[in-house]
């Protein structure tokens, strides 16, 4: 997959990390990796990390003439990271490195544009706050994340981003995207000391500055949230408790756990119990955030379940549901079920890094989670070593917690 790792310091703040893989491709993938996102919009802008990105997307003129060469550039924010992501053909590459120079350090803010990124994205939300897996996760993310700078909204709300003016764009740019610590992973076959005197051009600009450590959240209180909406349809229920969701010991036993319960698909309990057997669910399946971290600030990750049913059968729903979680805690898995699950990951992990688009995410994952370096090329052996005891130590690390249940049906509008 990797025959070269180089790791080098730009310049403070500003970390390069060049991949050269097993083959030779005419592409160059990469992405910058910005330390800051939506936790750092201010009050009454929720909304302005995601509206910088889209006023940088929005430069018609400049992508088009990218386009002439081939190259790709997008940018995009999220809770407390940014990223502006490429591809660029070799034979091209001098001029896509100007091209990606002059998107992120010789940026103008423009009143006219602003405007129709706003109105793109307000008319994005509206279409959003009518998607029930959105308002769930929306809901979610405010109680795990409550009394926190972490609980702002990535999207935004209508009013807030009305409010964002040019000048609030212009801040955004100078004091937190310019400012920002920068992780930079390229993948290429290409000859590293070139690709790093072009990388030197494009973060000229950066003066990045120590990370501003989010508050922490407040302690997480279980707790049971119905939510109402006018012509839903259908019923969703979501489950979800705070779990550990930094390092493989306390992570890959979950993930484990949660294919079993519901993210096996087909091959999962939820799904055979409450689709095949019983015709309760239109779908249902669990999942595990994997947590992250700021500047050494851990935040954690969370367990959840999730199915969509008709409203008739909502009630047997949410008993076999709590009965599958009951189950679960009490008697755990099976053998069986233990080596099914540690086949299926150790079959995904062997497809990591058959392109230049795996082996770029792989790293950001490693970036963005602050995993052990090169962590992906043990993680077979890590499943592996995954025992009856490991799972065990995770089941009773969620029995000591409540599950919280959201429901979102048919009813009047908050």
């Amino acid at each position: 997959m990797i025959k070269k790792r180089i790791n080098i310091k730009v310049k403070e703040g500003v970390n390069l990390i060049i991949i050269k893989p097993l083959w030779n491709y005419p592409i160059t993938r990469g992405a910058l990796l910005l330390h800051t996102g939506a936790y750092k919009d201010p009050e009454g802008k929720k909304g302005l990390s995601s509206v910088f990105s889209d006023h940088l997307n929005e430069r018609s003129k400049l992508l088009e003439k990218m386009e002439l060469y081939g190259a790709k550039i997008k940018a995009s924010a999220s809770l407390t990271k940014s990223f502006v992501s490429f591809a660029f053909l070799n034979r091209s590459l001098k001029k896509s490195f100007s091209f990606l120079s002059e998107f992120v350090a010789d940026f103008i803010p423009d009143l006219e544009l602003l405007n129709v990124v706003k109105g793109k994205r307000i008319d994005r939300l509206s279409i959003l706050e009518d998607d029930p897996e959105y308002i769930i996760s929306k809901r979610l993310q405010e109680i795990v994340y409550r009394n926190s700078t972490l609980s702002n909204p990535v999207s935004g709300v209508k009013e807030d981003i009305d409010n964002i003016t040019v000048k609030d764009v212009e801040n955004y740019y100078k004091h937190n995207f310019l400012n920002s610590q920068v992780d930079i992973v390229i993948v290429t076959s290409v000859n590293w000391r070139r690709i790093f005197s072009m990388i030197a051009n494009v973060v000229e600009k950066f003066t990045p500055k120590e990370i501003e450590i989010p508050a922490p959240p407040a302690p997480y209180t279980p707790c049971k949230v119905l939510m109402n909406k006018k012509h839903l349809g259908n019923v969703f229920v979501s489950y979800f408790v705070p779990a550990p969701g930094i390092g493989m010991e306390e992570y890959l036993p979950l993930k484990l756990i949660s294919y079993t319960l519901g993210e096996g698909s087909f091959s999962s309990r939820l799904m055979k119990r409450l689709r095949e057997e019983l015709g309760l669910a239109y779908y249902v399946t669990s999942g595990l955030s994997r947590g992250f971290t700021v500047n050494g600030q851990r935040y954690t990750g969370y367990f959840e379940v999730t199915a969509e049913s008709g409203k008739k059968v909502k009630g047997k729903l949410i008993e076999e549901i709590e009965l599958s979680i009951k189950t679960i805690l009490e008697h755990g898995i099976t053998e069986k079920e233990l080596e099914i699950a540690k086949s299926y990951y150790i079959g995904v992990e062997r497809k990591r890094g058959e392109t230049y688009k795996d082996i770029l995410d792989t790293i950001l994952a490693e970036r963005i989670y602050n995993l052990k370096e090169n962590y992906f090329l043990k993680i077979r052996d890590e499943i592996k070593k995954v025992k009856m005891e490991d799972i065990k130590r995770a089941i009773s690390v969620l029995k000591e917690k409540e599950f919280s249940r959201i429901i979102l049906e048919e009813g009047e509008s908050e």
